[in-house]
């Protein structure tokens, strides 16, 4: 077991482990004993064309569930965690309704699962779908003929300046289509927003010269509302004056203006390298800030974890104080490093 999943066996409430048990294992007859003859389960949240659809007990199995749980209520009634259903992994809250030892009603609710349980939960499922012979779709074709993976986000507008998250999905009928979610888009470019380091400023010295720094990601869309990641370098150059640090605002000649180089590396999952590239940033006029920016596409790669890191990083040049060679004076820069996800 996964750190942070349930084992059926470790659900307090015994006829919610013995439906969920039954699912696992696919024994639909003792599925049949835990349930009520007016059984019905209701779903919200899942299709964008209906709020509430219901079915019995045949219609459910249709549906091809199996449930990994990150959590359970107190009194063991509502479970939250990944689903297989129709064909795609979803992140649900099962609230069961019980009486007589008999699940009479079970409501299902999708549910955000923060980044850390879905990528347990997502393995665990993956597990027990294949032990229950269950098929998943990977990739689908949408109406225009482009090929998305199952997982993918968009940006989806609701109008009057509102945007919404939607993943490309099956809804509760079954339809593979863009669904969307429950989460809102505070910032209608911004996804998520990340800096290595996570603190702010990095500082970086030698005996008079210093550089702060940082390395930033945006998340965010492009034009067609998929994902893409903007990286960002930013630097401060500081000299030592006698007894405090300044910026670098005097004029200097070419050879000792500041400059910082490195390494920009994407790699994505699996340890792929996407790209790489040797980036190199000089300052223009006092005090001489130091920044680049790179964009990378993310609609057409593989979702999962990625990292981006900018290696090997040295700043030169400055200004010369106490007789040293202002061009020579360089300053060896810590890594930087930010992990995000692509895709849900």
């Amino acid at each position: 077991m996964l750190m942070g999943m349930l084992l059926a066996t470790e659900l307090t409430q015994p006829t919610v482990r013995a439906f969920v048990d039954a699912l696992r294992e696919r024994d639909n007859r003792v599925l049949a004993d835990a349930t009520s003859d007016d059984f019905m389960f209701i779903t919200s949240d899942f299709d964008d064309d209906a709020d509430l659809l219901m079915g019995n007990l045949s219609e459910f199995l249709h549906a091809e569930a199996v449930l990994a749980v990150t959590d359970q209520s107190a009194d063991g009634l509502t479970l939250t965690g990944l689903t297989s259903w129709c064909l795609h992994f979803v992140g649900v809250r099962w609230t069961f309704e019980v009486e007589d030892e008999k699940v009479e009603r079970l409501n299902i609710a999708r549910v955000s699962l923060a980044e850390a349980d879905r990528a347990q939960a997502d393995a665990e499922l993956r597990g027990l779908v294949e032990q229950a012979r269950i098929e998943t779709f990977e990739t689908a074709r949408d109406s225009n003929g482009r090929t998305h993976t199952r997982g993918k986000l968009r940006r989806t507008s609701m109008g009057h300046g509102h945007y919404k998250v939607s993943a490309w999905t099956v809804g509760a009928l079954g339809g593979i289509s863009w669904i969307i979610t429950d989460e809102r888009l505070s910032d209608p470019d911004v996804y998520r927003a990340l800096r290595s380091p996570e603190s702010g400023e990095r500082t970086d010295s030698e005996r008079y010269h210093k550089v702060e720094s940082h390395l930033d990601l945006i998340l965010g869309w492009d034009d067609d509302s998929y994902q893409k990641a903007t990286v960002s370098f930013h630097a401060t150059p500081l000299r030592w004056d006698a007894v405090m640090w300044l910026s670098e605002n005097l004029h200097l000649v070419d050879a000792a203006v500041p400059v910082v180089w490195g390494t920009l590396t994407l790699t994505g999952p699996d340890g792929n390298v996407v790209s790489t590239e040797e980036v190199t940033a000089k300052g223009a006029k006092p005090p001489y800030p130091l920044s680049f920016t790179r964009e990378f596409a993310l609609a057409d790669l593989p979702l999962g974890r990625y990292t981006i890191t900018f290696t090997n990083a040295v700043k030169a040049g400055g200004y010369g104080a106490h007789g040293e060679d202002a061009a020579s004076a360089r300053i060896n820069m810590a890594d930087y490093t930010i992990t995000f996800t692509v895709g849900a």
